[in-house]
Formats: structure tokens, C-alpha cells, sequence
């Protein structure tokens, strides 16, 4: 049944666990997890596939599929937003620290 992407993620999954090298395999739950727009996963999925054979060229697709449908880098749930929230985080723990060094007596 065609759209039947449910269905084709379990014999999928079960492909890649009977033989994790099996590039095909990759590509096609790349290909699937990009019908149910799960780019994240999409995208591990084409990583996996390009690390066994990187000049599969439809991987590169695929991969270029799933970077498309993510936010963009710049918005709330991109790479770059997270990243930056990541970095304030650091930013004020370190900034704390070096508040509490101050306030040491001898400091």
C-alpha cells in the first residue's frame, strides 16, 4: 500500500539491525522517516548511509531533503538557536562562578 510509511519503518528498522551495513537500508528509512517529516532522524539515517558509501548520491539527496524541512539554524528549534542557548547557559554558569570568586574574602 503506497504511503504506508508505518508499515515500511518496522521491516526497515528490522533490515538495519539484521545488517547495520546495509546501506539500501539506510537510504530507504532515510527516505521514509522524510515522508513522515522527521528530518532529524531522516538525516542520521542518510548520515549512517553516507558513512558506509559516501558516494551514494542519492543519500546526498536525501540528506539535503532533510536539512530542507528542519527550522533553519536561526529559529527557536534550529542548530544555531541551540547552540547559542547552549552557550549563554555557559556563559552565566562561568559569570556566576566568577561572581562567587570575587565575593571570596582574599579574592
Amino acid at each position: 500500500m503506497a504511503g504506508d510509511f508505518q508499515g515500511a519503518l518496522a521491516l526497515l528498522r528490522r533490515s538495519v539491525r539484521l545488517d547495520p551495513g546495509l546501506v539500501q537500508a539506510h537510504q530507504a528509512l532515510g527516505e521514509t522517516y522524510l515522508g513522515l517529516m522527521r528530518g532529524p532522524t531522516a538525516e542520521e539515517q542518510f548520515h549512517l548511509a553516507l558513512e558506509i558509501q559516501p558516494e551514494k548520491y542519492l543519500a546526498w539527496l536525501g540528506l539535503g531533503d532533510a536539512l530542507r524541512i528542519q527550522p533553519r539554524l536561526d529559529e527557536p528549534g534550529g542548530a544555531r538557536h541551540g547552540f547559542v542557548q547552549r552557550q549563554v547557559r555557559v556563559v552565566r554558569r562561568r559569570g556566576d562562578a566568577a561572581d562567587l570568586h570575587r565575593q571570596r574574602p582574599g579574592a
